[in-house]
Formats: C-alpha cells, structure tokens, sequence
C-alpha cells in the first residue's frame, strides 16, 4: 500500500513541475502593450508608403517614347524620293568621263560612251539622295557636270508593252527599242534576242500604243497586256 501512495505521489509531483515548467514559459513572453501595438503598425504603414514611392520611382523613370505623326509622315515621303543622275556637260576628256560611267554604272563601253555622246543624258535613275550624290562626286572628278533631278514617281497602271516577234530586220527592232525606251544598244539588244520580253511596263495606254506602233514598223510584232 505504501509502494502504491509512493507512486501516486511521485506522479503528482511530476504533474505539477511540468505545469510550473508551461507557466514559466509562457510568462517569459513580455505582453504587448497598446503603445507597442500601434509603433509595430505604425512601422508597417511607412514601410507600405516607403514601397509605394519607391514603385511611383520606378515608374516615372521609364523611358517615354513620343512619336511625332507629321514628322514619320515626312520620314516616309523622304523614303520615296528618289533621283536621276544627268550628265549635262562631259568635259574635256571624254575618255575620263567614259570609264568613270562604266565603273560606277556597270555598263559596257558602247552605252556609255552613248551617254557621253549624247548630252543630256540620264547616267542613273531613281537613286536615293546618298546613291546620287555618291555619283556625282565620281563623274565630276573624272571632269564632267552634273545635275541631280527628282524623278517622277512611277505610276502602276499595270500596262506592258510586251514584244512577242522580232521580225526579219533584227538590227532595225534594236534601234527602234533603243530610241523609244531609251535604253542602252546591250540592253536593246538582249530584250530582242530573248523574246517575249517586257519593252516597258507601269505606262498609260497612250503611251503603249504609241509604242507598240513604232516598234511594229520596224517588222516586229508587239502586244499590249494589262
């Protein structure tokens, strides 16, 4: 019996230090004071603003990118002009003036010394002002003069002038195609040899059958295509 009271307290004993243990513990824990409750919330709301500014910050500084209409309208119209390159005056050494075509066009000797021969003349066409300006500067060192025109700009009617049949009189259609499209003999000579070949396209009506009419008189056969 003794043994069995021993125990019961011992047991009691060991309850009762486990909750002194507890209390202890948990009156370790300093209570929060009214005070410290709105200092720690007072905390939170500056660092709620100090973040905000900080994203307002971030905001403000991102770059802006302001398109002005009427400036990309002119960039645009700036895009589509281009020039003629006119050879006015081929100075004093025709020679000269001769190989700086043919090494700043790619054509051969004949169409260029034609260009020569035949003042005015268009060396380049619908370059842009940089590409005209560049080859200028080339022909005028080799002793000729210049002039730089805006070209017209090309009208799509769709209209070709095609030539099916180079007749008989080969070198006849050649001088025709030549003088009416104002291309060089080669160029000529190459849409007569490979037909059907495209003389001139994007032309008014008119204008293709004035064509097709004199190149027909030479001994070829043209059609009109649209």
């Amino acid at each position: 019996m003794k043994k069995y009271l021993m125990l019961l307290v011992l047991t009691i004993m060991v309850i009762a230090v486990t909750a002194c243990g507890t209390n202890e513990a948990s009156n370790s824990t300093p209570a929060t004071t009214p005070t410290e409750q709105q200092s720690q919330s007072d905390k939170m709301e500056v660092k709620e603003e100090v973040k905000e500014e900080k994203e307002e910050v971030k905001e403000e500084e991102k770059p802006t990118v302001e398109i002005d209409a009427t400036a990309s309208a002119q960039a645009g119209e700036a895009v589509d002009v281009t020039y003629n390159v006119v050879l006015v005056d081929n100075g004093d050494s025709l020679l000269e003036v001769v190989k700086a075509i043919r090494n700043e066009t790619g054509l051969g000797l004949v169409d260029s010394k034609g260009l020569v021969d035949n003042i005015p003349s268009i060396v380049a066409s619908s370059l842009t002002l940089v590409e005209a300006e560049a080859l200028k500067v080339k022909l005028e060192e080799a002793g000729a003069s210049i002039e730089l025109q805006e070209a017209a700009a090309p009208v799509k009617t769709g209209i070709k002038v095609v030539l099916v049949e180079n007749g008989e009189d080969l070198l006849e259609v050649v001088k025709v195609v030549k003088n009416e499209t104002g291309l060089g003999l080669s160029d000529s000579k190459n849409l007569v040899d490979n037909i059907p070949s495209v003389i001139a396209e994007d032309i008014t009506l008119e204008e293709a059958e004035a064509l097709k009419a004199a190149i027909e008189a030479s001994g070829a056969k043209v059609e009109i295509q649209q």
